[in-house]
């Protein structure tokens, strides 16, 4: 988990690609993960292709990020 430490505006993420990942996940909230959070994406080709999201509309304003790779 990621902690900002205040709240930011999300609007780009560019994750390369890696042949050890099966997927990956990322998830964002602002004040606690089982009240506001909500999962931004879910990638299950990580191994083959970059993961590129370029300026997410509407901007996501969030505090946490957490990124889950299996």
């Amino acid at each position: 988990m990621l902690d900002y430490g205040q709240p930011i505006r999300l609007t780009d993420i560019v994750i390369p690609s890696c042949a050890d990942l099966n997927s990956i996940a990322i998830d964002v909230w602002l004040d606690q993960e089982t009240v506001d959070g909500q999962r931004l994406v879910l990638c299950t080709d990580i191994s083959n292709k970059n993961l590129v999201l370029s300026d997410i509309q509407p901007s996501c304003v969030c505090r946490y990020i957490k990124v889950t790779l299996t």
